[in-house]
Formats: C-alpha cells, sequence, structure tokens
C-alpha cells in the first residue's frame, strides 16, 4: 500500500471529518485526489469531496479513526 506523510493523513482526517482544506495544503490534496485517495463526494451528501476506499484502508492501517457520528 502507498506509504503517505503524516501531513497526508491529516488532509485524510480533515476531508473523512467534513472538514475544510487549507490553502497552504491545496498542493498536497490535488495529490491525494491525481492518486485516488480522495474523489468528488456527489449528490449523496453535502460534503465536496470524500474518501474513496483506499484512504480508508490506509487510515485503517495506520490507527487513525475518524468520527462517523
Amino acid at each position: 500500500m502507498a506509504s503517505l506523510t503524516d501531513q497526508e493523513i491529516a488532509i485524510l482526517c480533515d476531508v473523512g471529518g467534513g472538514g475544510k482544506v487549507s490553502d497552504a495544503h491545496k498542493h498536497l490534496f490535488a495529490g491525494l485526489i491525481a492518486n485516488g485517495f480522495v474523489e468528488v463526494a456527489g449528490d449523496e451528501t453535502s460534503a465536496k469531496y470524500k474518501l474513496t476506499a483506499k484512504s480508508l484502508q490506509i487510515l485503517s492501517e495506520r490507527g487513525a479513526g475518524l468520527n462517523e457520528s
């Protein structure tokens, strides 16, 4: 599985929690989209982006839980 930096993991947690990505991290966010970790959410949610199964697997392996309540 792909190796992500701590900053990239933090961005995935932000996206998964419905948060916004800071302007300082936009370049990293673009890379996460290009590499299939984040995708456009579509109409099923009010969020603009969502995590893919690939990113959820990595977060699970890293022990980074998301509050899904």
